[in-house]
């Protein structure tokens, strides 16, 4: 995990850890985990719990709300969105398409 963290060439402010309901397996598990990782990983992991509206209201106050969360975790992110503009992306990055490139990464459209 360490190694993920030291490779990366940007700096990771936290790790999100969704446990889904507070009575499931991991609600206990992920908080256990977080004790058996590296203390510059464990310090950058916040377990949310709860229900899909506890777990969106305390994810709020890190700027994350259901249009970046996925469908499957009760947010409004659909993976065929995400596709949609990985093609639009890899478009804009070819060397024919320079000034598209510029705009597509300023707007994300």
């Amino acid at each position: 995990s360490i190694l993920m963290v030291e490779s990366m060439p940007t700096k990771i402010k936290a790790y999100h850890l969704l446990a889904g309901s507070e009575n499931g397996v991991m609600s206990l598990v992920l908080p256990v985990m977080k004790h058996v990782v590296a203390q510059e990983l464990r310090l950058r992991m916040v377990v949310h719990s709860g229900n899909d509206r506890k777990i969106m209201d305390t994810l709020r106050p890190y700027g994350l709300t259901s249009a970046n969360l996925s469908f499957v975790l009760g947010g409004d992110f659909k993976q065929s969105d995400f596709m949609n503009w990985l093609h639009n992306w890899k478009k804009a990055e070819e060397p024919d398409n320079a000034d598209l490139s510029c705009s597509f990464m300023m707007t994300g459209k």
